[in-house]
Order: C-alpha cells, then structure tokens, then sequence
C-alpha cells in the first residue's frame, strides 16, 4: 500500500494554522572453436514437450501401382496447395489448427528441417512433429532447431491453453505478436537466437503464469516494457544480445521471484535501478556492455543469492567499489571491468569466501591490509591490482549523539598498520583540496585494535549543517586519502529530555477530553446549548464530537504526544504548568499531561488542519524531505510533526530531529517515535528514487 507523510507544525496547532508538507545472465555463452575437433550434433533440448522425432531420410517403400489399372484421364493443371480437410483437424478446435497452419505458412513450413505430419492427409495436429496436446488442446508447440524462418503470425494467440513456446535456434524475424499477449496460460516462452525486430510488446506483461522468458540473440530495439514487471511468476528473463534503447525500468525491482536477469549486450543508458536491490530471488544479473552510467547502488548489497554480477564494459560506469557488495557472501563471479571505477578496493570485500573470478579496471587499487592480501590472492582468476597507497575510510558515518550538540563518528579501521587518525568537520563541503582547513577534533581519536571506531564531537550549533571527513596515516608514514564525507542536520531535540519517559498509550478517561475543552477549541456558543448557575450545558452536536475524539484515542495518542513535546522544546508551554517543579518533558507522568495530550489529539479532526492534511498527502518524500530540511535549519530549528499514513490502516505521528546524509545518497531521518520511546530510531529517504 502506498505510504505517505505530512508534517505539521506544532507551534501553529493553538492557532489551528498549519503548514504542511508531504511527506545470455551468464549467457555471455563461452564457446570453445577448434579446427581440430570433428564436428559434434548437439542433442535437442528435452526441457520441451515431446521428443523431436528426427525427419526420416528415407520413407516406407511404396507398393507399385497396378499395371493392369484402368487408363486415366489427362492430368488437369496443378492446383495451389490445399488446406487440410476437417477431418484432418479432429482432435483440437478449428481456431487452434488454423493457428498451426498459419504458423506453417507464415514460417516456410515447406523448408523446415521436421514437418512430420503437417498438413498432412488423415493426419490430426496432435500427431504433428512438435505438437503436445492435453485434454483435446493445443499444449506445447516445441519448433527449436528447425529452420524456421519468416514470420510469428497473430493467430497464435488462438492458443488459449499453450503452456509452452519454443521456437528458439531458427531464422525467424520481424516482431514479436502481442496477440501473446492473450495467451495467460503460458509459462515457457522461448525464442532465443533468431532475427527477431521490433519492440518488446508491453501486453506481454499480463502473461502472469509465465516463469521463463528468454529473447537474447536476436535485434529486438526500443525500450524494455515496464509492464514486464506484472511477471509475478518469472524466474528468467534473459533479453541479452539485442539493440534495446532506454533506461532499465525501476519497476522490475518488485519481481521478487526473479533468479536470471539478463540485460547484457545492448544499448542500455542512465543508471542502474538502486530497486533491483530488493529483487531477493536474484542469482544472476549480467548488465555488461551497455552504456549505463552513476555508480552501482549501494542497494545491490541486498541481493544475498547472487552468485553472478557481471556489469563490465559500461565506460561510464563511475564511483568507488560500495562495500555493501562485501555482503554478497554466495558470490561467485564479479566482473566490473573497463567501466570508469576507481580507489580502493572496499576491505569489506575480503567476506566473498566462494568468490573465483573478479575483473576490475586499473584505476581501482588494492588495499594495504594483510587479511585482504590473504584473501585477494586467493582468488583464482582475477585482475592485477596495484597497492593503494594507504588504504581509505570508506564507510565513515554520522548520527546525533545523547545530547543536543554532540555528533557520533563511526567507521571501520582501515588496516592493521594505522599510526594516527585525523578527523574533521566545517559547515562547507569538505574535499581533498580544503580538508586542512576544516575544523580539528581535539583530541584526535585514538588508534584501537578494534575493528570498529568512534568519537563523540560536543559544542556543535543546533541547526547548522555540519560535514565530516577522516584521514590516516599507517606506520610506514604514508597518509591516506580522505574518506567519504558524510552530513548531519540536528535541530537539537532528544527523546530524553524532550520526549516523555512513558509510551503511547490507548486508555482514556473521561477527564481526558471535558466540555471546557471543547469551549476552549470551539467558543462557548458554538458548544453550549444554554448556561445553568454559570455551568455550560452542551449541546447534543458537541457532545458527539468530543465522545468521537475520546473514541478516536482508543488507538493511541501519538498525535497529542508529539505536539505537545514539540510544543514544550520550542517554549510555547512549561512542563511546570502542569507538574511543580518538573525541568523537562520527560519528567512529567502521564496522569499530569494526559488532558493535554487529549487536546491537542483532537485537534487534528478540526478546520482547517483535515483541509491542510489533505493537501499535504498530495506531496512527495523528496517534498517532505526539504521541508524537514528548513524546519531544522537557522538559529531558531523547530522539529515539526511528521505523520504517516497507510491507506486503510490509519496512521501515525512522530517527531523528526536530525537528518544525516550518507555518501551513497540516502538519507537517514532521526526521529523520536512515542510507540518506542527508548529506542533510537529512523527511517531512510532515496531522494534519487523519491521514496
């Protein structure tokens, strides 16, 4: 279901003024030529329909006819070739054989290297060479290695029951039907190495029951249809080989069943989908010699069954190595060869145990580490690497500390040889060339065996945007690179002490939400009826309001909570309004504020805030994004309330403090969650995919 946010802010709720915001896949086929070897027939693939019978050289002998036969008549000229009789159609509907025969005739039937049987006399189309039927219909049609050629004519979609389509290994061109399209009951559609054009037809997507889709070898052009991602059932798709233009769709990231992506060999451009990432059943995915461009997604790191990547001779392939792929534990075969990457390799990589092949351009170095020496030079068949100067710190990350002001450094020691670290951060973009010029860590972090570092940085400016950068130098002197750089926006709210120390609840009380209230939120004439000794009596609209707002809390009150602790941060209330001597938000108990937190619950079922929320699901996560952005930067930061909602299952209200982004582009969102009030948490936004 479709998730969206919008943000609201606290400050403005009193007012009921809000702003809102939105939130060949190793089908590069090795073939081994050699004059010296006699020629071998390769057997016919035995994954399709019935046994291919081989086409008989020499028939029956034919008895001789009866020299004492009756003088016949002068021969009349030659007819054209005649259609079948009826008869020679029992067995299958007539809509099915004319199918057949129009793939005979659209195909050269009369030069295939097999026709047994076809268009024969007395012959039924399930007795045909390559026909399967079942329960009086057309099954299978298996045609491989028969010198097909011509074209696919329409009426194959007259096919209604074909489960299987092999017409791989023929001379077949122009394009592919769309009446295919119609066949919903196909699950093997084969037509590899052919001379098939045109484009791949988007009706092929309804085809739900298919699991294997193989087109490579052929000059199919145009772009790959997003409607292929409606495949829920697909397990290979191999279009490697062709002319395809365009973009790789994003959508085909939802094909979870998915284990051979084959895309190689083709004119394809942009970046690779950071989505194909969450293709879970993936194994092999070959993407080489095309001409994508960005950097490969950190997002591949997912792909925990791949066993094959092969994403070489794509020249503008560009960035560093992500050391997310030092995740893909069953990988075998890795090819990232003539593409535009550079630095070093991620030391993460050294947990690729099974790996056996890895080609790398020149510009990328080998790190200055032992254990990935160790584990490098294992590998069987692999490029030559030169050693990088010092290795460098790729995974340097950044999140608020436990108080306003602090920022917590982490990342992954480089090498076992490191003398020193030199970490640094400005409120500009940090680079090679201004890395000295930005701010000190005093004292420097200190060197430790442990794998994994950190440094806590105090006295940062709340709403300022800070960047990060790190360096070292190893014992034999030599200083490394700057690592990445990542960033962190903090508008200095914390769980503890601006968020309250007990969880969202879903108890009510009758006191909770009383008819003063409503007079305070709707004016005494608009709730009361009439006064009786100073005592408003409501009137019957208004005290079906409030019985709904209490009813509404029933579910909890994560609205209420986040406001009224925004509310508290930003001084527009005092804890101590409502518990004597109470410092903070998170010192106060539930039986004090909770007709506070009632109020300000329902609120959000009043004009013009449902108005304004309306509009605000309108907007995008990038959208949502910028403006968490302003609300948190400049002297004055003002966290705002960030609700989410789900189509169907209601919704839910937390506050956003501080955003990091990290060097791959995602951006991270901290965010103090009233469901788990003890717990750190956040969320990630991919500005590049706006999700």
């Amino acid at each position: 279901m479709p998730r969206v946010a919008a943000l609201l802010k606290a400050a403005q709720w009193e007012q009921l003024t809000v702003k809102a915001h939105l939130s060949g896949i190793l089908f590069r086929v090795m073939m081994v030529l050699s004059l010296s070897l006699p020629a071998i027939a390769l057997p016919t693939a035995a994954t399709a329909g019935a046994p291919r019978a081989a086409a008989a050289t020499a028939g029956a002998p034919r008895a001789l006819a009866a020299t004492a036969a009756a003088p016949r008549a002068p021969a009349a000229k030659a007819a054209a070739p005649r259609a079948p009789a009826a008869t020679d159609c029992d067995g299958i509907p007539s809509s099915q054989c004319q199918a057949l025969i129009a793939l005979y005739n659209s195909t050269n039937g009369s030069s295939w290297a097999n026709k047994t049987g076809w268009l024969s006399d007395n012959v039924a189309p399930c007795s045909w060479w390559g026909v399967t039927c079942q329960s009086g219909s057309v099954q299978d049609l298996n045609l491989a290695y028969n010198e097909l050629s011509g074209t696919l004519p329409a009426e194959l979609g007259n096919l209604p029951n074909l489960q299987e389509l092999d017409l791989d290994e023929n001379q077949i061109g122009g394009s592919i039907p769309s009446a295919l399209g119609s066949v919903t009951t196909l699950q093997r559609l084969r037509l590899y190495e052919n001379q098939l054009s045109g484009s791949i037809p988007a009706q092929l997507g309804n085809l739900g029951n298919l699991t294997d889709f193989e087109a490579y070898d052929n000059s199919l052009s145009g772009s790959i249809p997003p409607q292929l991602a409606g495949l829920s059932s697909l397990q290979e798709l191999l279009l490697s080989s062709n002319q395809l233009t365009g973009t790789i769709p994003a959508q085909l990231g939802s094909m979870t069943k998915l284990s051979s992506l084959g895309l190689g060999h083709n004119q394809l451009s942009g970046s690779i989908p950071p989505q194909l990432g969450s293709m879970t059943g993936l194994v092999d995915l070959d993407l080489e010699f095309n001409q994508l461009s960005g950097s490969i997604p950190a997002q591949l790191g997912s792909l925990s069954n791949l066993k094959t990547l092969m994403l070489d001779e794509n020249l503008k392939l560009s960035g560093s190595i992500p050391s997310q792929l030092g995740n893909l534990t069953n990988l075998t075969w890795l090819q990232l060869d003539t593409t535009l990457l550079s630095g070093p390799m991620p030391l993460s990589l050294d947990n690729l145990k099974n790996l056996g092949l890895f080609y790398f351009p020149s510009t990328v170095c080998e790190p200055v580490n032992a254990t990935f020496e160790t584990w490098f030079s294992g590998i069987e068949d692999r490029s030559t690497a030169e050693l990088c100067a010092t290795g460098v710190i790729d995974d340097l990350a950044v999140a608020p500390g436990a108080f306003e002001g602090e920022a917590v450094l982490s990342w992954s020691s480089p090498a076992s040889n490191v003398a020193s670290y030199d970490l640094r951060y400005s409120e500009s973009a940090i680079t090679e060339d201004n890395f000295a010029d930005a701010t000190q860590a005093n004292p420097e972090p200190g060197v430790s065996a442990s794998n994994t570092l950190s440094y806590t940085l105090s006295d940062l400016t709340r709403g300022t945007v800070y960047y990060f950068a790190i360096e070292y130098k190893n014992t034999q002197g030599n200083v490394s690179d700057i690592s990445d750089v990542p960033v962190l926006l903090d508008g200095g709210f914390r769980p503890d002490p601006n968020g309250y120390s007990f969880s969202n609840y879903g108890d009510i009380q009758a006191t909770d939400l009383t008819t003063p209230d409503l007079q305070h939120m709707f004016g005494t004439a608009a709730v009361c009826a009439f006064t009786l000794a100073g005592v408003c009596v409501p009137r019957f609209e208004a005290g079906v309001w409030g019985a709904k707002a209490l009813e509404a809390m029933e579910n909890g009150h994560c609205e209420g909570m986040s406001v009224t602790a925004i509310r508290f941060f930003l001084g527009l209330d005092n804890p101590d309004n409502y518990q004597t001597g109470a410092q903070s938000t998170y010192t106060l108990l539930k039986a004090n504020i909770r007709r506070a937190i009632a109020h300000y619950f329902s609120l959000q079922f009043t004009q013009p805030i449902m108005g304004l929320r309306k509009q605000a699901l309108l907007q995008s996560p990038s959208a949502t994004l910028g403006a968490l952005e302003d609300d948190l930067s400049g002297a004055a930061p003002a966290p705002p309330n960030l609700e989410f909602f789900e189509s169907g299952s209601g919704g839910h209200a937390i506050t956003p403090y501080a955003v990091s982004l990290t060097p791959d582009g995602t951006y991270v969102v901290w965010v103090y969650d009233n469901n788990q009030p003890f717990d750190g948490r956040q969320f990630l936004i991919d500005a590049s995919s706006n999700s």
